[in-house]
C-alpha cells in the first residue's frame, strides 16, 4: 500500500500558509551548510549518481501540501482528492475564516465528504475552547486543538503522527477485509461439500443466506430493546455468512436417504434427523480449535438447532421458544419457506402463495418465532423477490 502523506492547510492569512510550506514543505534550494554536510554523511558524494538517486527518494518521503484560503475551497479540494482515490491523511483547521464558513463548520462537512481525514484546529483565539468546538461540532470525539504561534517541531510532530495513524488505520482496515473474505470463502467452501450432493442446495443456500440477513435487519427495526441491542450490522452480516452451513451435516446422510423420490420411512427419517448433530458437532470441534467468537459460532447453533420449533415439538433438543438461539429461530423461517418453494426429489415447487399459507397458518405459528413471523407476513413480497433473484 502506498504511503499517504498529504496533509490540506486551511487559513485565511497567507503568510500563516507560507509558514506550513515552510515547515511541511522545506525548499532544498534553502538548505544551510549544517543539512548540506549531513546529506553528504548519510548519501555520499555529491557528484555521486547513486547519491542523486537515494537524495530523491529522501525527497519523495515529504508531505504533500495543499492550501486553502477559505472552507469552501477547502471542501472542494477534500471533494477532488476523493473523487480522485487521492485523499488527505491530515487537515490543520483554522478555526475562524471570515467571511465564509468557520473552520468548525468546514470540518464538520468535511467529515461527511471522508470521515477518516484526521482534523487538527488551529487558532489564534482564546475564547475558543476544546469544549466550544465539540459543541459546534456536534460530537463527543476527543480533538486535537493547538494555539497560535504554533511551534514548527509540534506542527512537524503532529504530521508525522497523524499521517503514520491514517496509514495503519488504512492499512488495519485493508487486512480486516482480506481476513472476512477468507473467512467468507472459507465458509462457502465448507458449505459446498453438501452441494456436491444436492443439485439444488447452492441457488437453495444463497437464498436462504438472503432472507436471513433481510430478517435480521427488521428485527433489529421493530425498536424492542431485546433486538435492537442483540442485532447489530455485525451481527447481520454473520447470520447471512453462517446460514449457509444449516445443513452442512448432510454429508453424513447417505444419497438412498438424502435423494429418495418417495417419502421417507420412519427410520429413514431418523437417519435423516441426524444431520443437525453432525453439522453441529464439527462446527462445534472447529470452533474449540479456532478458540475465539467467530462466524462458526453462529454456525453450530444453526446447524444444530434450525429444525427446532417454537411449541417444543422439534429436534434434535425439542427446545422451547427463546430456548432456541435466535439465530436458529430466523434460519428457521428462511429454510422452510425456500424448501416448500423449491423443487425437491419428492416432489415439485410450491407456489408461493401455497407456501406462504401454510408459513402463516396453525402449523407455522406452532413451529416460528411469533415475531420473525410477522417480519413474514408484512414482507412477503420481499421474499418473492429474493426468490425470483436466486431462482
Amino acid at each position: 500500500m502506498t504511503v499517504n502523506r498529504k496533509i490540506l492547510v486551511v487559513d485565511d492569512q497567507p503568510e500563516i500558509l507560507e509558514d506550513y510550506l515552510r515547515i511541511l514543505s522545506p525548499s532544498t534550494n534553502e538548505k544551510g551548510d549544517e543539512l548540506t554536510a549531513l546529506e553528504s554523511e548519510l548519501f555520499g558524494d555529491p557528484n555521486d549518481t547513486d547519491r542523486i538517486s537515494n537524495i530523491s527518494s529522501f525527497i519523495e518521503e515529504e508531505y504533500k501540501v495543499g492550501t486553502a484560503s477559505q472552507g469552501e475551497e477547502a471542501l472542494f479540494l477534500v471533494k477532488q482528492s476523493v473523487a480522485a482515490e487521492k485523499p488527505f491523511a491530515v487537515a490543520f483547521m483554522d478555526v475562524r475564516m471570515p467571511p465564509g464558513i468557520n473552520g468548525v463548520q468546514t470540518a464538520s462537512e468535511i467529515r461527511k465528504i471522508d470521515s477518516d481525514i484526521e482534523i487538527v484546529f488551529v487558532t489564534a483565539y482564546s475564547d475558543v475552547s476544546r469544549g466550544d468546538i465539540l459543541d459546534m461540532m456536534g460530537t463527543n470525539d476527543k480533538i486535537l486543538y493547538l494555539r497560535k504561534p504554533f511551534d514548527a517541531d509540534e506542527i512537524k510532530q503532529l504530521a508525522l503522527t497523524l499521517t503514520e495513524k491514517w496509514n495503519l488505520n488504512k492499512t488495519i482496515a485493508k487486512k480486516t477485509e482480506e481476513l472476512k473474505l477468507a473467512h467468507a470463502i472459507t465458509i462457502r467452501a465448507l458449505a459446498g461439500l453438501a452441494e456436491l450432493r444436492d443439485t439444488d442446495t447452492g441457488n437453495h443456500l444463497m437464498r436462504v443466506s438472503e432472507y436471513s440477513k433481510f430478517i435480521a435487519r427488521e428485527l433489529s427495526k421493530l425498536g424492542e430493546p431485546k433486538w435492537c441491542r442483540y442485532i447489530t450490522p455485525m451481527y447481520v452480516e454473520d447470520i447471512g455468512q453462517s446460514s449457509v452451513l444449516h445443513d452442512i451435516g448432510k454429508v453424513g446422510i447417505p444419497d438412498s436417504v438424502l435423494l429418495k423420490k418417495g417419502k421417507l420411512t420412519t427410520s429413514e427419517f431418523e437417519l435423516m434427523k441426524t444431520h443437525s448433530n453432525i453439522g453441529g458437532d464439527a462446527l462445534t470441534k472447529a470452533d474449540k480449535e479456532l478458540g475465539m467468537q467467530s462466524c462458526l459460532t453462529l454456525g453450530k447453533e444453526i446447524a444444530y438447532h434450525h429444525h427446532e420449533k417454537i411449541d417444543g415439538t422439534g429436534y434434535p433438543k425439542g427446545l422451547k421458544g427463546e430456548e432456541i438461539p435466535l439465530s436458529a429461530r430466523i434460519v428457521a423461517l428462511a429454510d422452510v419457506y425456500d424448501a416448500l418453494t423449491s423443487d425437491r426429489p419428492y416432489r415439485e415447487a410450491l407456489p408461493h402463495e401455497m407456501a406462504a399459507n401454510i408459513i402463516t397458518g396453525d402449523m407455522g405459528r406452532k413451529h416460528f418465532d411469533p415475531t420473525i413471523l410477522y417480519v413474514f407476513i408484512n414482507n412477503q413480497h420481499v421474499f418473492q423477490k429474493i426468490r425470483e433473484q436466486y431462482s
